[in-house]
């Protein structure tokens, strides 16, 4: 638009370079984006994907912050039901991978600032306060999801960590806490609940 308008500033008379030349401007661009919207509309077929969304969507997520988001009948139900459970039997986690999205989707806070991908770039005291964090719930949990896990493993596997199972990594004491003092009590379609089985002070 700055191009265009330096051209029709070289070429328009400069006699009256008041509202006259303002008003034109705008025009011309509001015409410019009108025709972009328009071949956009048809490039892409809008029309016809909003139709598509109206009649083939699957239904809402009905989670908290994410209604809009549809999902197969049967994702939307194994997270509804990891959302419910965390809810009932938690007053906080750790997932594995991070997974922060359930902090939002339960409402219930983080014992600190966890991503997907901690196991990787924590810092061991970040690690070992929030193990400390942790021991002072009454209900602290493990999410723990394999398949999530696999991908952020899949290419950087530590050595010794096969890929169905927790093992204890150098420098990982939280991971280390996990397989420690805490056992999976139940499964939600591929998510796995962990809660804590002994009574030992966090070092």
């Amino acid at each position: 638009f700055s191009f265009l308008w330096m051209e029709i500033g070289r070429r328009w008379p400069k006699a009256d370079p008041g509202s006259y030349q303002r008003s034109l401007r705008l025009i011309i661009q509001l015409v410019v984006i009108s025709c972009i919207v328009f071949w956009y509309w048809q490039k892409m077929g809008i029309g016809n994907l909003q139709a598509n969304y109206l009649r083939l969507s699957q239904p809402s997520s009905e989670i908290a912050g994410a209604d809009r988001i549809h999902l197969w009948k049967t994702i939307n139900s194994e997270t509804l039901a990891v959302v419910q459970n965390i809810k009932e039997d938690c007053d906080v986690f750790v997932g594995i991978p991070g997974m922060p999205s359930l902090y939002f989707w339960t409402g219930i806070q983080p014992p600190g600032v966890i991503t997907d991908h901690w196991f990787f770039n924590m810092e061991v005291v970040r690690q070992n306060q929030i193990i400390d964090t942790m021991e002072k719930y009454e209900h602290p949990c493990v999410v723990y999801n394999p398949g999530r896990l696999n991908f952020y493993i899949h290419f950087d596997k530590p050595s010794g960590w096969p890929e169905d199972t927790r093992r204890e990594i150098t420098n990982m004491p939280l991971m280390n806490y996990i397989n420690e003092q805490y056992t999976a009590v139940r499964k939600v379609g591929r998510f796995q609940i962990l809660q804590k089985t002994t009574s030992s002070s966090a070092e």
